[in-house]
């Protein structure tokens, strides 16, 4: 008859039983929402919050349409010394864009009512 009891789950290198509660959960929850602030831009024939691909790249890469100052923050995620990478879109700041798109679109209307 075995009377070993059966071992705890430990915590790294404190030697003591780990305590897994709904507030540590609820923690590391917020934790990661506040840490997808950033997205991906999509592949090809993808969208993101409803924009395709080509309209996202007027808006995060410098070009004369944007008079090389792109309203949406992004960066290039790559290995040194290689051109591919993935490149990511600050969410927020997508958000800012849309809502100034949208006061602009509303100041309009208001004027010419």
């Amino acid at each position: 008859m075995n009377t070993r009891r059966p071992q705890q789950k430990q915590r790294q290198g404190t030697g003591k039983p780990a305590l897994y509660t709904l507030e540590k959960a609820a923690t590391q929850a917020d934790a990661v929402a506040s840490q997808e602030s950033w997205g991906r831009l999509p592949k090809c024939g993808g969208k993101l919050q409803g924009l395709s691909r080509s309209k996202l790249n007027q808006l995060i890469l410098p070009s004369a349409a944007n008079g090389f100052r792109p309203p949406v923050k992004s960066i290039s995620v790559r290995n040194p010394g290689t051109i591919r990478g993935i490149r990511l879109i600050f969410i927020p700041s997508l958000y800012s864009y849309l809502e100034s798109l949208a006061r602009e679109q509303d100041a309009q209307l208001e004027a010419g009512e």
